[in-house]
């Protein structure tokens, strides 16, 4: 068996090879990925080759011997996934999820009034405190003033205070 080529140097071949396997056969699919095509083949062909090699060399020990079935491919077309459709989806999810956010939240006030109106009684208001008054906060802040003019001593007359 040929040396089969090894990932772009300097590279770290982990962080681009995906392994999947299946429980009804003993193949282990590898799948490279990267910026350009072909650097993807690389790290396909790299990461078969490395585990071909630590097959064969711990066979004895694991009774277990891996083969090559066929290198890596040249993907023909970019596998990334479509930006439009991505955003029609996450679209169409957010709107069902408000939509159904907004129903359960709905559902949750119309049992809470339906409570309140069959237990009045916890929902009261306090009294209003004996010692509140009625009367409004600037005729209490100048005592001498009854509906918006001066009363008593040193009160401006009314004409002069027009002008």
């Amino acid at each position: 068996m040929g040396r089969q080529p090894r990932g772009p140097p300097g590279a770290n071949p982990t962080k681009h090879v995906q392994a999947s396997t299946s429980p009804d056969t003993p193949l282990i699919q590898l799948t490279g990925s990267a910026h350009t095509a072909d650097a993807a083949v690389a790290y396909a062909n790299a990461a078969a080759d490395a585990l071909v090699r630590y097959s064969a060399v711990r066979s004895q020990e694991t009774g277990v011997h891996a083969a090559l079935m066929g290198a890596a491919d040249r993907p023909t077309a970019p596998a990334s996934p479509n930006l439009l459709l991505s955003l029609a989806i996450g679209t169409a999810t957010g709107i069902l999820l408000a939509g159904l956010l907004g129903t359960v939240a709905s559902g949750i006030r119309g049992q809470f009034r339906e409570y309140r109106r069959l237990h009045p009684e916890q929902f009261r208001q306090p009294a209003e405190p004996a010692e509140t008054r009625t009367e409004p906060a600037r005729q209490r802040a100048h005592p001498r003033r009854r509906n918006g003019r001066a009363q008593g001593k040193g009160a401006v007359p009314k004409k002069l205070a027009a002008r």
